[in-house]
């Protein structure tokens, strides 16, 4: 355990320029929307804008910090892989430094963000309904969905860059882009073909989640739920599947599993 603790705060100093640059990025936009927004006397709001924004990207924080962090070791692969945890103890510690990072990342554009909506009397105006509750509930529900949602896309890109890497052993790294692209869009058309199948709907279609209900359970005021409501039945989107959670964490596990086993196996030799 020392040693994967170890390996992991190495992980974090590797990915600080990685952890910098976004909100490099962010502050100068920031500051950009905020001059640009004073000439109309709507400096906060532009602010909170591109803070909304900026976390909405987080959905891909953990593919970009991953790509960083692996194309930094590509440069020196035999160094990282003479390392004698094996492959899930090198991924996962990647994997919590990433983590690690979008939590700080979240935190500090999440913090402006509620500033800036404190500031903005705009929003004010144009959500009356929406209270300091109501906010903070579907913060807790937006940020369990963006986390999710973002470690399943990281995992994905882990499992195709490891098979790049044992392509890259036997063609050149243009055609293995090449190959592993084709091999990633053949997986998405046939993921989608499944889940579209009788069979695959009766695995995954259990365990009913009403979503009307949860909002009840949040306690949103009483003009924001029927804002809600108004909004889950047009889109007709009134309940989720606590089976489809499921689904999608065992393929994460599969393909995080096949990863380690291809770095051990097979980028490793």
């Amino acid at each position: 355990m020392t040693a994967w603790w170890n390996l992991t705060k190495k992980e974090l100093r590797l990915g600080l320029p990685a952890f910098l640059l976004p909100l490099i990025a962010y502050a100068l936009l920031a500051s950009i929307m905020f001059y640009i927004g004073s000439r109309q006397n709507m400096n906060w709001e532009m602010v909170m804008i591109i803070s909304v924004v900026a976390i909405v990207l987080h959905l891909f924080y953990l593919v970009y910090y991953f790509y960083y962090s692996l194309q930094a070791e590509r440069k020196r692969m035999h160094l990282w892989l003479h390392n004698p945890l094996p492959g899930y103890g090198l991924l996962s510690a990647k994997l919590t430094a990433g983590l690690i990072s979008m939590v700080g990342s979240l935190l500090i554009i999440g913090a402006v963000t509620a500033l800036t909506y404190f500031f903005a009397g705009t929003f004010d105006d144009l959500f009356p309904a929406l209270v300091l509750g109501d906010v903070l509930n579907l913060g807790i529900i937006g940020g369990v969905h963006l986390f999710l949602l973002a470690l399943n896309f990281a995992i994905y890109f882990l499992f195709f860059w490891m098979i790049f890497l044992l392509i890259s052993r036997y063609i050149g790294s243009f055609f293995s882009i090449i190959l592993t692209f084709i091999l990633f869009i053949c997986f998405v058309s046939g993921w989608a073909w499944l889940s579209e199948t009788p069979f695959f709907r009766f695995l995954s279609e259990w365990g009913e989640i009403n979503l009307l209900q949860v909002a009840q359970r949040f306690h949103f005021s009483a003009d924001a739920s029927e804002g809600i409501q108004f909004f889950l039945t047009n889109e007709g989107a009134g309940s989720i599947y606590l089976g489809t959670y499921v689904s999608e964490a065992l393929v994460a596990i599969v393909l995080f599993a096949a990863s380690c086993w291809l770095l051990d196996r097979k980028v490793e030799v």
